[in-house]
């Protein structure tokens, strides 16, 4: 059986919680505040030296950075896409953001013998085969190998005269007839087939492009403070002048 506690008792716990009150509404009017458990000014000025490194490594990494930023990108479902020379050539590094491209149910990429051959000739080592097989691997059972037909390369070569001033040229003007003509998606870091691709109304992605995925804030544990200080004694601490 539980010992009931006497009125003394309760008294006192009344009394401690008044004078708790009463402290904290007096250091409200004092402009106090508490520090947090085992704070140092040492420790402080490290922390503040790190953040302003981390800052400036981050901005000079913006700057250097050949990413961009897509904000909005649509939806696709079965859809084929359609990856001209440099995209194959770079396909290891922009991997990651093919496939968020490339999201959705059966959509697939569309592989031609010329887009192959091409890349071929720019890696000199490899064989379409190697080509072929190594996206396979990065990219599963999306890839499919098409062909170029004899009337997408009429279309092709009508597209290179009618966008000889956005610098469109073979074999682009053949993938961008392909995908006239099958409705598809390119997918390409080439300027002048982006801008000949704007002007047939064509959807295109530059490889280089990601998809900015929004971070979950992470609740941030409460630390108990212990004592109080003033807001002025506080800066003066702080400030470079203070000699520990």
């Amino acid at each position: 059986m539980k010992k009931r506690k006497g009125t003394f008792y309760k008294k006192d716990i009344k009394e401690r919680k008044k004078k708790k009150k009463e402290r904290s509404l007096q250091n409200k009017k004092d402009n106090k505040i508490r520090l947090p458990k085992n704070f140092t000014i040492s420790g402080y000025r490290e922390q503040k030296k790190q953040a302003e490194t981390e800052k400036l490594q981050k901005e000079a990494q913006e700057l250097t950075t050949i990413h961009k930023e897509i904000k909005d990108v649509k939806k696709y479902k079965n859809t084929k896409f359609l990856l001209d020379t440099n995209t194959i050539f770079d396909r290891k590094i922009y991997k990651d953001n093919i496939l968020q491209l490339l999201k959705g149910s059966g959509n697939k990429i569309l592989l031609s013998t010329l887009v192959v051959e091409e890349t071929r000739k720019r890696e000199k080592t490899t064989t379409q085969k190697s080509i072929i097989d190594e996206l396979g691997n990065l990219f599963g059972d999306r890839v499919e190998h098409t062909v170029i037909t004899n009337e997408m390369k009429k279309k092709g070569k009508e597209l290179e005269k009618k966008h000889e001033s956005l610098g469109l040229h073979y074999p682009d003007s053949y993938i961008l007839a392909q995908a006239i003509m099958i409705k598809g998606v390119i997918i390409t870091a080439d300027q002048f087939l982006i801008d000949s691709c704007k002007a047939e109304d064509v959807d295109v992605y530059d490889q280089r492009e990601y998809i900015q995925k929004k971070s979950k804030m992470k609740k941030k544990k409460a630390i108990k403070p212990q004592k109080k200080y003033s807001v002025d004694y506080i800066k003066k601490l702080l400030s470079d002048d203070h000699q520990p």
